[in-house]
């Protein structure tokens, strides 16, 4: 039994981390048996980030490593029909959304000031009211360093969505009328995909991202068809 840590989720997504719930639906695609273990804490995790699994007597972290790990331990690959080109592409497809898209969805969430009422109701809702402020103003300072670092943050804000928009337009042409990326099969780029998208579609917050991305009917389909498909009527349990 694999025991997935992770962090808590809501309105429809059981993680508001992608990374967490690439993961698991990673896992639900695989068909490989697995526990939740909600937690805010990171300390236990080997690189302190979410998310992380015990398996057997193994601590592992990062998202693309569990997922390799899971391939090799358990011998099962949603990909192995897919060619060398397309892994190719499959990888490529990945970085885009998780170097690069990732970053303009966490700046809409913690930095664009518009979703301040948000943020503190979806991340904080146990929080007494007095504490929500002061536990922004402390943690804003690292994700502006973080996005500082990555390149993006040293954008302008109009500039930084109008990137993460075309990274949706992007991902838009890719998908077409294909039912996944890759055709009639589910591969990990999906669960990749699928997590992005629906903490963008399902969790209340709003910015231009959001709002380019419902316009993206495919994309908003895919995201519903991959619900349903993984989580069941209804989207994800909250």
């Amino acid at each position: 039994m694999v025991t997935l840590y992770q962090f808590l989720g809501g309105h429809g997504v059981s993680s508001y981390s992608p990374f967490c719930l690439k993961l698991e639906t990673f896992l639900r695609m695989a068909e490989v048996p697995y526990e939740i273990k909600y937690t805010l804490n990171v300390k236990k995790s080997p690189t302190q980030k979410m998310p992380y699994i015990m398996h057997s007597q193994t601590l592992l972290s990062d998202s693309g490593l569990i997922v390799a790990y899971i391939k090799k331990t358990f011998d099962v690959d949603p990909d192995q029909g897919l060619s060398a080109k397309q892994r190719a592409e499959a990888l490529a497809w990945s970085r885009l959304i998780e170097e690069h898209l990732y970053w303009v969805l966490l700046y809409s969430r913690w930095l664009d000031r518009r979703n301040d009422a948000v943020m503190k109701a979806v991340y904080f809702p146990d929080f007494p009211k007095l504490l929500k402020t002061p536990i922004l103003a402390v943690l804003r300072p690292r994700i502006r360093r973080d996005l500082a670092g990555q390149g993006l943050g040293r954008h302008r804000e109009a500039d930084m969505y109008a990137m993460g928009c075309r990274d949706l337009s992007a991902l838009s042409d890719f998908l077409g009328d294909k039912p996944y990326f890759f055709g009639d099969q589910v591969t990990a780029l999906d669960a990749t995909a699928h997590a992005f998208l629906a903490n963008l579609l399902y969790v209340p917050f709003q910015s231009p991202l959001n709002v380019h991305l419902q316009g993206l009917d495919n994309l908003v389909a895919y995201s519903d068809r991959m619900q349903q498909r993984y989580y069941g009527e209804g989207r994800a349990a909250e």
